[in-house]
């Protein structure tokens, strides 16, 4: 390898190491888009627990990568709700811990929790793709005569579901002793330019006794919801060309790669020039 060829060689490894590096960088959260998330407890559907009812949950939102966390006793929140706040960093989201026991002939809980996210793009140019991670863990144990517990977690997009959903169920009366769910799955949204995607997901946990008037004391229950929601990727799409009327549908729905044009030009002419400088010469010596 002559010296023009080590230099080619030397340039090209730089050029596909600044490559690399922006393909990484890719993965960073993208100030283009306005993440929110809001959380409160569903007062009208919840109920206080009975006594010998136990009824606690902890609400974590993970905000560039901190945690800010509300403890929840009954239906009481330390700090005082709403939870709310901006996702500004990969790995930023919303988890919620929530649990309850019961043992009465006659108890009684439910606590639902309501949590909002709001993804707005704030480009005029650029769609944006958007991976959430869900993650969903519940059980429900029961035990006794007459007595039913279940956990709940769905996610949807207006009318739509998202995820399928998520139920532990446990009810002597139905045979079901004991249940578990388990869920982890990415979602991935396609925001165009200016668009807004507002997603609800709810949270639920109840557990009765002496729904068939048949219950004893020692009738009990165990419930558990583990939750999370999380972003794992925001990554730029198509830049599209600033037109006087809204660009076509069919073009902001084009997915194209997150490296640009120009350095995979640059990349394909340094590829040429390294080819043609290691051609072995044809020109004879006389």
């Amino acid at each position: 390898m002559n010296f023009f060829q080590k230099q080619i060689f030397i340039i090209f490894q730089g050029f596909w190491l600044l490559l690399v590096s922006n393909n990484l960088n890719a993965i960073t959260f993208d100030s283009e888009l306005k993440a929110t998330v809001s959380v409160k407890i569903d007062a009208v559907s919840s109920i206080l627990p009975s006594q010998n009812t136990t009824q606690t949950a902890i609400y974590t939102l993970t905000q560039a990568g901190t945690p800010n966390v509300h403890n929840i006793n009954a239906l009481t929140a330390t700090p005082a709700l709403p939870l709310q706040g901006t996702l500004t960093d990969i790995t930023d989201g919303i988890e919620i811990q929530s649990q309850s026991t019961g043992i009465d002939s006659n108890a009684h809980s439910a606590l639902l929790t309501d949590i909002v996210i709001n993804l707005q793009n704030t480009s005029n140019t650029r769609t944006l793709h958007v991976d959430l991670l869900v993650v969903s863990h519940l059980t429900a144990a029961v035990n006794g005569a007459d007595v039913s517990a279940d956990a709940k977690t769905t996610l949807m997009n207006g009318a739509i579901k998202l995820i399928s959903d998520q139920v532990a169920q446990a009810d002597v009366a139905l045979g079901l002793p004991n249940d578990s769910v388990h869920l982890s799955t990415t979602l991935t949204f396609h925001i165009a330019p200016q668009q807004n995607i507002t997603l609800n997901a709810h949270i639920d946990i109840q557990g009765d006794t002496n729904l068939l008037n048949q219950s004893i004391i020692g009738d009990r229950w165990n419930l558990s919801n583990l939750t999370q929601i999380s972003l794992t990727q925001v990554v730029e799409g198509f830049v599209f060309p600033v037109f006087a009327n809204p660009a076509p549908a069919s073009l902001q729905s084009v997915p194209v790669p997150v490296l640009t044009h120009f350095p995979l030009i640059l990349l394909v002419l340094l590829l040429v020039l390294l080819v043609l400088l290691h051609r072995p010469s044809f020109v004879t010596k006389k």
